[in-house]
Formats: structure tokens, sequence, C-alpha cells
């Protein structure tokens, strides 16, 4: 047997040759899908709005007089921010009990423009002036009127049964045979009644009657309470007093703060000490007659009161129920008209 040196193969290792980790790619790939996720979640809106806390307002700071008589204390307006929500908005929200979602059509009829909007809230806040000018003069036995030509259908609320029947820039004159000459006039007599119930309304429509029945719903902010559902505004609404009183609200809008003004204007206007040192908030709108109507937002509001160092919240009683188990620090005081706000500041509640 011949023995022949050979040249042999080197020997393979058996073992995995080393490769390159996979898990920064993996990190990389989840990082840029998140972001992407994040990206489209930030700018896809739904068809919804945010309320949460917004900022508070000495109101004798806005009020411009001849010789007020200087307030003792301090009375805040206050307001909500208002936004429209993105999809990871809406998912944050739900864990901020300070924040609420608010369907978009609840806040603001579809079809409305930005324009329209703001000229909306600018009216209701000019009425709601107007009517605390009304109220506080009033009380302290002055001579003033405030009054109007009806009620103007300024938008419609989307899904109510009033759209079609009702039309923009309809103005309502009567229900069921009452004359209205105010929007607080028909908050009033709709107040009345009970969801379900029909009413019958007397309207001008480009000038020429019209005589329709409406069944009242759900209010959008309260299932127990009844409404028409349609944005509402006095139409031609005319003012006159013996007092020159300005109130500059800039770029606030709303009727929330009218038992807030109607409060200040008092203190301003009389000898009477109604702040007594103390801090003093609240909200709720204000009709000619006195009575204090529900406002949206009653949650951010108290904590907006709250971050005031209020030592008192005025709430309005239709909004009462919607606080309960939503702890803060500050007294509640449930009022149905200015009169029972007047009573607790004076001592004189019973």
């Amino acid at each position: 047997m011949l023995w022949m040196d050979t040249l042999l193969p080197p020997a393979v290792d058996a073992r995995t040759p080393d490769r390159p980790a996979r898990w920064p790619v993996v990190l990389a790939v989840v990082i840029v899908v998140a972001a992407i996720l994040i990206g489209v979640g930030a700018s896809v809106t739904l068809p919804y709005y945010s309320f949460s806390p917004g900022p508070a307002y000495e109101i004798d700071d806005l009020v411009t007089m001849a010789n007020p008589d200087p307030i003792d204390g301090e009375f805040y307006m206050l307001t909500i921010s208002l936004s429209p929500v993105s999809v990871i908005e809406y998912a944050l929200a739900q864990f901020e009990s300070s924040v609420d979602i608010i369907p978009r059509e609840a806040v603001r009829p579809v079809g409305q423009t930005d324009e329209e909007y703001r000229a909306r809230n600018r009216l209701s806040m000019d009425e709601s002036k107007t009517n605390a000018v009304y109220v506080a003069l009033n009380y302290l036995g002055y001579d003033v009127t405030v009054s109007g030509e009806g009620v103007l259908v300024a938008g419609l609320t989307e899904g109510s049964p009033v759209e079609g029947v009702l039309l923009p820039d309809d103005v309502i004159v009567k229900v069921d045979g009452v004359p209205v000459m105010t929007s607080g006039d028909l908050t009033s007599l709709i107040g009345e009644r009970a969801v379900g119930d029909e009413v019958a309304l007397e309207l001008l429509r480009d000038g020429k009657p019209v005589s329709l029945t409406v069944t009242l719903v759900e209010h959008v902010s309260d299932p127990t309470r009844p409404m028409v559902g349609f944005l509402a505004t006095t139409y031609n609404w005319s003012y006159t007093s013996p007092i020159d009183i300005e109130i500059d609200t800039t770029n606030v809008g709303g009727p929330s703060a009218g038992l807030m003004y109607t409060l200040t204007l008092i203190d301003m206007l009389s000898e009477e000490d109604l702040a007594g040192g103390r801090v003093i908030a609240g909200t709720g709108t204000i009709d000619l007659d006195g009575s204090v109507g529900p406002i949206g937002g009653i949650r951010q509001k108290i904590v907006a009161a709250q971050a005031t160092g209020a030592d008192v919240m005025f709430v309005p009683a239709d909004n009462w129920d919607e606080l309960e188990g939503f702890d803060v620090d500050i007294e509640k005081v449930r009022v149905e008209t200015y009169l029972d706000a007047l009573a607790y500041l004076t001592g004189q509640q019973s």
C-alpha cells in the first residue's frame, strides 16, 4: 500500500458564523412606524371639540363707567378653551377628568363658517352684557329698558327634528301664542315644558308670517331639559340706560358670564360691599327676569375657579348635578336667580 502525501482541505468549524444583531433594526422600524402613527393621529381630526379649563378674568378690570365704587375683593368670569380634537387628543382626553369631548354639532352647526360662529358668540356676549346691565340697574332702582323684536334662528343643530323645518334667519315672534321679544323669553317658555311636548311657533320668514308646530327634544348638554334644536339670539335688540357702562370682553364670546357681570355691576354701582374682601367666581347666563341659566363646560370652569384661589363659586341650578362626584377644594353655591347669589354674599341665605 502506497502512502501519498495528500493536501487535505482545512478543517470546517461547525459553529454558526457571527451575524449582525437584529434588534437595532427592529427598534428603528418600530420607532419609524410609531412616528408615522403619531403624525397621522395628530393630524387627523375627529368630529368633536374638547372642553378644557380656560383663563379667568377679573371683571371690574373690564368695566368702564363714571365714578365706580371700588370693589373690596374680586369677581371673576370663567371661560373654557374650545379646540378641535385629533385622534391622539381624543385618546389622551379619556385620562383627564377636567377635559370633556363634545360632538361638533352640539357646539357648532354643520356648514357654519368660522366667522359665522364667532359672530354668533359675539352676539350672545353682547346680549349677556345688556341683560346684566338691565338686571343690575333695575335692582338698584334705575330706569332702564331692553327689548327685541323676536328670536333669530342663528343656526341649526345637526340631526335636530327642526332641521329643514326652521331655516336660518327665521325670526320667532310667538310660542304657543305668547309673544317672545328676546332669546331669554324663549328660553323661559321652553324651560316650562318637557321633552316630547309639542309647541306652536309663529315666525317671520323673509318678512312673511309662518306658523308651525315642533316637538321638543333632549338638550344636547342635559337630557332632562327640553330644547327646540337651534341656536338663538335676540333679533334687533335695543338698549337704553341712564348710565353709560362699557364692558370690554375682548375675544371672549358666549353668554355664560351674565350672572357675574350682574353681581359686579351691583357692587360697583352701589355702596353695598358684596365681595367683602373675598375672591368670588361663578358662571351662568342671566335673563331679563334675573333667572340664571345653564352653561356648557361647568367642570372645566370650576377647575378654572380653583386656579384663581376663589373662596366660592356660583353654579347654575341646572348644572348642579354635573358636578356630583367631581371634587375640588372650593365652596359651591347653587343659584336659580341672581337674588340667590346676592343672598349668599350678604349673609341672608336661608
